[in-house]
């Protein structure tokens, strides 16, 4: 189908390992990004299907722009999208100020001169661009005008939240006890003069990813982000179950992995029609396989935003056509007679062909509730033989 305007629209990008992002229409007609998605190789910014979507519908300015967590593969991109269709608002959880965001970027620094990984240094380097691009935005509107702290049961659009709402959105998390959690460790990377640690601890930055819910009268829409089984259980106990009862779409949280599916929350979810989008990421052999079938069985609807890295078990629909790229990647293997160099070149294009691919499944919902889908690029639908 063609692109067909909806009441609201969920546009969820992903790619094999680069990242995930979401693009919403909000029923006001304003637009909002949470997290972002980019093709090609790190050092290339000239394929970001994000901020192409954006400018084709020729939004100028976003209502707001989202930080789940600092994970590269939420937030590499994100900067480009900030300097070019800047947010009246920047929302980041409760913890993650631009100091926090500097200190965990000159932490990384460290690692990633002790290991002389050049990949590690153009993603903190995203992450330092992306605090320069903040800064600059609250100068351009007053010191933390446009910051918004968030943590569960945070309202966040619209404010004021009015008498009867045609939509809102809120946080379920982060809850403070994980918040608090992170703080204690990002406050170990530096000692009492405030200087990075010889040794430093990991930090599980899952552990402060926001989820979102948006409620509408009809129906409610939920954004995992990659919360997990923590601060699920947090929303489980916090919020009115009721609710989760009537979510029409769930983007699943940390790429359908184990970690990120929470059983009692999931039985809530399949009262009804329930669509469920996941996005993959290929390094942690994510979605997994079992996960792909229990989110059927919950699910009425399965889509993936990347078709070519689900597990060879999964049959879908999606298009029919195979990018160029991968179509010289598959006769070159084939034609190949195993010489060194050629072998070589053969694992340098599939190499190609794995960073170009990207896929958007989009749902455009009525006021009802009612959706089409919309796939594009790698998205595509699951089949219910898994």
């Amino acid at each position: 189908m063609s692109s067909v305007p909806g009441w609201l629209e969920v546009h969820v990008f992903g790619s094999n390992d680069k990242g995930e992002g979401i693009v919403l229409k909000l029923p006001d007609g304003r637009y909002g990004v949470i997290d972002c998605c980019f093709r090609g190789r790190l050092s290339d910014y000239t394929k970001h299907p994000m901020l192409d979507f954006l400018q084709s519908k020729g939004v100028k300015r976003l209502a707001f722009a989202c930080l789940t967590h600092p994970h590269e593969d939420h937030y590499f991109g994100l900067s480009e999208i900030l300097k070019n269709v800047p947010p009246d608002e920047f929302w980041t959880p409760a913890c993650l100020d631009p100091t926090a965001l500097r200190a965990i970027a000159l932490a990384g620094s460290k690692a990633a001169a002790e290991r002389d990984d050049q990949d590690l240094t153009l993603k903190l380097r995203e992450l330092a661009e992306i605090y320069s691009e903040w800064r600059r935005l609250e100068k351009r509107r007053k010191i933390n005008s446009c910051s918004r702290k968030v943590s569960s049961c945070s309202l966040l659009y619209p404010v004021p939240r009015p008498r009867n709402p045609a939509f809102s959105i809120e946080a379920f998390s982060p809850a403070g006890r994980e918040i608090g959690k992170y703080e204690r460790s990002l406050s170990k990377c530096f000692d009492e003069d405030n200087q990075i640690k010889d040794r430093i601890p990991t930090l599980k930055h899952n552990e402060i990813s926001v989820g979102l819910l948006i409620e509408t009268p009809s129906f409610s829409i939920v954004l995992g982000g990659d919360v997990e089984i923590a601060n699920w259980n947090y929303a489980f106990k916090d919020y009115d179950c009721k609710r989760f009862e009537k979510v029409r779409l769930i983007k699943a949280s940390h790429h359908g992995s184990k970690t990120g599916f929470h059983e009692q929350i999931w039985d809530l979810l399949k009262t009804g029609h329930l669509d469920t989008v996941v996005t993959s990421h290929s390094p942690s052999a994510l979605p997994e396989f079992s996960m792909i079938s229990k989110m059927l069985r919950h699910s009425t609807r399965l889509f993936s935003t990347s078709r070519s890295s689900l597990p060879l078990e999964v049959d879908v629909v999606g298009a029919d056509v195979l990018a160029p790229e991968s179509v010289r990647a598959i006769n070159r293997f084939f034609q190949m007679d195993e010489r060194p160099q050629q072998i070589a070149a053969y694992f340098e294009d599939v190499e190609t062909v794995q960073g170009l691919q990207y896929g958007r499944c989009s749902f455009y919902f009525d006021r009802s509730g009612e959706c089409m889908i919309e796939l594009d690029g790698d998205g595509c639908e699951v089949q219910r033989s898994v």
